[in-house]
């Protein structure tokens, strides 16, 4: 898919010019689902700031210190064109594929939903990961 062949930070000057806050990063994203509030999924764009992400159509915010557990699960990624390619779209449909599962407190529920990174899966779950523990630190201290 065309939506998930950027990488992040694509088009960041033009995005930055209307923005209020910079964000540390951005990129595509798709949204799966888990939130009570918004159960369809959709292709959209998520935003890293410092103490939370935002997704972008649904415009809800998650913010580090609020993030409950984080984890990873390897599904197998289905292209509802695979039976159109016969043995090679098999295989390409057989293709492990990692969905980043965020549970958190919005303050109202406790939240679990499902994000799709494609290829940015390790960069953007380290950053989530590495904001979590921050948040948590400063906490503490």
């Amino acid at each position: 898919m065309k939506f998930f062949e950027k990488v992040f930070g694509v088009d960041r000057k033009k995005r930055d010019s209307v923005m209020k806050e910079k964000p540390l990063d951005s990129g595509p994203v798709e949204y799966l689902g888990g939130h009570k509030a918004y159960p369809k999924s959709i292709l959209t764009e998520v935003f890293f700031y410092e103490d939370r992400f935002v997704i972008g159509t649904y415009n809800f915010t998650i913010y580090y210190s609020k993030i409950k557990d984080i984890s990873n699960s390897k599904d197998r990624k289905r292209h509802d064109d695979w039976a159109a390619f016969g043995l090679v779209g098999y295989l390409f449909w057989k293709k492990d594929h990692v969905h980043t599962m965020i549970e958190y407190d919005d303050g109202a529920d406790i939240q679990k939903i499902v994000l799709d990174f494609d290829n940015n899966a390790n960069y953007a779950q380290g950053l989530i990961y590495k904001k979590m523990l921050e948040a948590r630190n400063k906490e503490g201290t």
